[in-house]
């Protein structure tokens, strides 16, 4: 009777097709983790963008200091209910710069001069930018996004921090 079992041949030949395979499907996988992060980005910063204008349409028409005055808890509206929804959640209405979805996301904003403090804001600003910028570009992404309370989603193809067009010229993000 002869012996059960596989040849060592069997096993290689069975270890370099599982081998090909893999070699196939994983940079079909970055790209697909890629895409998943730039989409990610691309609805934040639509998200960010409308909780913004609504923010300002409650504040005198200023927009917030930072993501933070748009949670639960910390909105900086004098007299704002407590009752009332928030502007954005908690995992975008944070401390910036932060890292989300292999991209560095930051807030910068330009001040307004002297807003009515007890119907406004008192950090209130009059222009901001949001951007993100891969964490690790090719591999968490590839292109760089920013975007303003016009509405516009602006994006660098290279994944370079874009500079912001804020309507100041008080900063950008080079």
């Amino acid at each position: 009777m002869g012996k059960k079992g596989f040849t060592l041949i069997e096993l290689l030949i069975v270890v370099a097709i599982i081998g090909i395979i893999a070699a196939i499907a994983i940079p079909s996988l970055l790209r697909a983790r890629v895409a998943a992060n730039e989409a990610q980005v691309i609805g934040d910063t639509r998200a960010l963008l409308s909780a913004s204008v609504i923010y300002a349409a409650s504040n005198c028409g200023f927009f917030a200091a930072s993501l933070v005055c748009m949670t639960q808890g910390a909105i900086c509206i004098p007299n704002y209910p407590t009752t009332a929804p928030a502007f954005l959640g908690r995992d975008l209405g944070r401390a910036t710069p932060y890292l989300r979805g292999g991209y560095q996301r930051d807030y910068l904003s330009t001040p307004a001069n002297n807003p009515d403090s007890t119907r406004c804001d008192p950090g209130s600003m009059i222009d901001f930018c949001y951007s993100s910028v891969p964490s690790n570009p090719g591999l968490s992404g590839v292109r760089a996004y920013s975007g303003t309370p016009a509405g516009t989603i602006y994006f660098d193809q290279a994944g370079n921090a874009l500079a912001c067009p804020i309507a100041s010229g008080a900063f950008s993000l080079d």
